[in-house]
């Protein structure tokens, strides 16, 4: 064979033939548990309308609600495979207020006019499940597709009181003209692009964006998520603290019921302090 007298030409030849050997990204885990707080800020506006009345939605300026709140966060990652991974997360946002009514308005079954007091409150829930793979992985860099969950566990509440004068003396207790409370869970298939970067052994940068809007039976959403973190590991351990930043945008209609129609338009992002354990 003429080219065994070319063992270079050979060695070259067996190298780029063969498979590039890849290594599963971030800092090469199988397993990764984080754990942290974030502070999220929220813009959200949501309606409960029964048929027949007119849809006012209710925004968080508009009923003395706290738009920022810090919550727990908490992140998973299971790396099964070089180019195959399953990740999770959880984060939440809740707040309440009190505030005077600026005009006559309604919420579910209840109905009030201008100065009626309104307390109200918010709890949302989201729970992010991802299946993604990697079309480009090198160990130190990777870039890749995936698909996922997004579960939004949505709960309002209002309720609304008005103060009654007899003989020009306020009657205490106000008038309770009612409370109602609502509750929508909506899970919303997400498509993403997500890669990072390992910097030397210690420090490691990702993001991840996607989007999705879909109607399934009678509930219609869009979602739109994108997050970034970075996360030293002294040393190159198994021991770790991050730093990220999560946007989620969401709108949901849901038309599940003929008696009443539930909406809620939610953006939110914020800050995520936490810190990781890598096996």
């Amino acid at each position: 064979m003429k080219l065994m007298r070319y063992p270079a030409v050979c060695a070259a030849a067996l190298l780029l033939s063969a498979p590039a050997l890849a290594d599963k990204p971030g800092f090469g885990d199988t397993f990764t548990f984080k754990v942290g707080g974030m502070d999220y800020s929220a813009d959200a506006k949501f309606s409960t309308t029964l048929a027949g009345n007119e849809e006012i939605k209710l925004d968080l300026d508009d009923l003395g609600m706290d738009t920022t709140a810090t919550n727990l966060w908490l992140g998973f990652n299971w790396q099964f495979a070089d180019s195959w991974g399953l990740s999770a997360s959880y984060s939440s946002f809740d707040g309440d207020g009190e505030e005077r009514a600026a005009e006559d308005g309604n919420f579910d079954d209840i109905e009030w006019s201008v100065n009626a007091t309104l307390e109200s409150e918010l709890d949302l829930k989201f729970y992010i499940v991802d299946l993604s793979w990697d079309f480009i992985n090198t160990g130190r860099t990777h870039l890749g597709v995936g698909v996922g969950l997004h579960i939004a566990d949505i709960k309002s509440g209002v309720s609304a009181t008005v103060e009654v004068d007899v003989d020009g003396m306020p009657v205490d207790p106000p008038l309770d003209l009612g409370a109602s409370s609502s509750s929508v869970t909506a899970p919303l298939p997400n498509f993403s692009v997500e890669g990072g970067h390992r910097f030397g052994d210690s420090f490691y940068v990702g993001g991840r964006i996607g989007y999705f809007a879909l109607e399934v039976d009678d509930v219609d959403g869009s979602l739109v998520t994108a997050s970034a973190f970075g996360e030293w590991r002294p040393g190159g351990g198994k021991l770790g603290v991050g730093l990220g930043y999560q946007f989620i945008d969401i709108d949901v209609e849901d038309n599940s019921s003929s008696r009443r129609k539930k909406q809620l338009d939610l953006s939110g992002d914020g800050p995520i302090l936490y810190v990781s354990l890598g096996l």
